[in-house]
């Protein structure tokens, strides 16, 4: 006879029914997110790939990351998501807009802060205001 009035074996289930019911919510609800919310939830894409980059890995091992993005435009278009947080475009109409010169628009982020920390260089520098000098090379 038990001197408990609550089961432990129940408490125990609904404790791991509640944790795994959590775990699946919160997968359904990053998959709705980066499949209809995400700001790149609007480009073709495989549906693997949109929620998680193991989509490009598996590409990798297999030895065909260096095909796959041409494969992938020839099946959806000029944009194409190749991951959660992954665009390839191959339009050039928008070539200048995002690749412009003089970084106006998309200026870099803190990734290059660790090109330029001990030696200051051109590449790790995201200041748009003290930008090079260029000098013109004469022949």
């Amino acid at each position: 006879m038990r001197s408990s009035i609550i089961d432990s074996d129940y408490v125990q289930i609904t404790i791991s029914g509640f944790l795994l019911g959590l775990a699946v919510t919160s997968a359904v609800i990053y998959v709705a997110y980066q499949r209809f919310l995400h700001p790149l939830a609007g480009y073709p894409g495989p549906f693997s790939a949109s929620v998680t980059d193991l989509w490009q890995v598996s590409q990798f091992l297999s030895l065909k990351q260096p095909y796959n993005l041409t494969e992938l435009h020839e099946k959806y278009g000029e944009f194409v998501r190749y991951g959660p947080d992954k665009l390839s475009i191959t339009a050039e109409e928008v070539v200048p807009l995002v690749y412009q010169k003089g970084g106006q628009r998309m200026p870099k982020t803190e990734y290059y802060d660790a090109f330029g920390s001990k030696t200051p260089n051109i590449f790790g520098m995201r200041s748009t205001e003290a930008t090079p000098v260029g000098f013109p090379i004469t022949g």
